[in-house]
């Protein structure tokens, strides 16, 4: 707790202010910074049917992208050239049982790239590590009766959100299988209905912060206590859906920016409970499914303020009630923002 303490003491350090900002806030409003969202422009496309799942910074600035259909990790460098990082080995796509699919990735100091990989093939699904010369190989294998979406970091583990209902951890230093963290009640999908359970994960302090996306919460599991309680009940949506959240990201303040991919929108979630639409289908969103905070290589640099979003723009499993989706490449949008990001990468300091 006292190394997660000094983290967000360090991190506050970092401007709360950029160019954009100052359009709007004076330097020393706070208030104004905390509610500030600028304008939306398109930061990098992707080519017909690449479908970005998920998004992290690592410590160059570029951002590394996995392509769920694919099994790519794909590093777009500054000046927008991409490069494959790594092909991992999905399988065979079955949207129904979450197999064949390249989900979220999470990046360390080192710049290693753990992916959740719901492989078809029994022997390659799990949490994948690439490291930053792109050599990959399997960390922790999941078993088929599991989902696996979203990860995070907390010390020397990864964190699974398992769409099934279930949190599952590994050690990302000694492979072997993932260990089943939780289970709870509050985790569960509902039986039936073709949207995941725990879709999106991130870690603040000792805390994963879970979006599950059929039911709408948003949940804090103590890692610590190993219990879990509601954080938020996200807004109802298009066709009276709960905008249930995909993947996200966290200000150093902990308030959420969350993805909603059918609803269009990136949500933010307020300490208070409330809610701020700060992006919309008006501004290029189509099928938002990851967020991330810009990295600068220092405290002070402008990046921490930035938030990045992937659209996956997926042709397939819209619910009733939803605009289709055309297929396209998905898409990179940028915004500025008033307050810096949490800097995921650090919670390899956790423990």
């Amino acid at each position: 707790m006292k190394k997660f303490l000094a983290l967000v003491a360090i991190t506050l350090l970092a401007p709360l202010a950029n160019a954009s900002v100052f359009d709007e806030c004076s330097f020393f409003d706070y208030a104004c910074k905390l509610n500030y969202a600028g304008p939306v422009e398109e930061v990098h496309s992707f080519a017909d049917n690449q479908h970005a799942e998920s998004i992290g910074i690592d410590s160059n600035g570029n951002k590394i992208v996995t392509l769920a259909l694919q099994g790519k990790v794909l590093k777009v460098f500054p000046d927008g050239t991409e490069e494959t990082l790594a092909t991992l080995p999905v399988g065979v796509l079955n949207i129904f049982t979450f197999q064949g699919v390249a989900g979220g990735l999470t990046i360390d100091m080192q710049d290693n790239v753990y992916v959740a990989v719901g492989a078809s093939d029994p022997a390659n699904r799990g949490v994948w590590k690439v490291d930053a010369l792109g050599n990959a190989a399997l960390l922790a294998q999941m078993p088929l009766t599991s989902a696996p979406n979203g990860i995070a970091i907390h010390g020397d583990d990864v964190i699974i959100a398992d769409s099934l209902g279930a949190l599952w951890k590994a050690d990302r230093f000694t492979p072997g299988p993932a260990v089943l963290l939780s289970n709870d009640p509050l985790l569960a999908p509902i039986p039936g209905f073709p949207i995941p359970g725990p879709n999106g994960i991130q870690v603040y302090g000792d805390t994963a912060v879970v979006a599950v996306s059929a039911t709408g919460l948003v949940v804090a599991f103590d890692l610590v206590a190993e219990t879990a309680s509601v954080h938020a009940v996200m807004p109802v949506g298009i066709a009276g859906f709960p905008q249930g959240g995909d993947d996200f990201a966290m200000d150093v303040f902990g308030r959420i920016y969350m993805t909603t991919d059918y609803h269009q929108t990136v949500i933010r979630v307020n300490l208070d409970g409330s809610f701020d639409e700060v992006m919309s289908a008006a501004d290029g969103l189509d099928g938002p499914t990851a967020a991330v905070f810009g990295r600068s290589s220092g405290y002070w640099g402008l990046e921490n303020l930035r938030l990045y979003v992937t659209t996956g723009n997926f042709p397939f499993g819209v619910p009733p009630g939803f605009p289709a989706d055309p297929g396209h490449g998905g898409k990179i949008l940028g915004m500025d923002t008033g307050i810096t990001g949490y800097p995921r990468h650090l919670n390899v300091l956790a423990n």
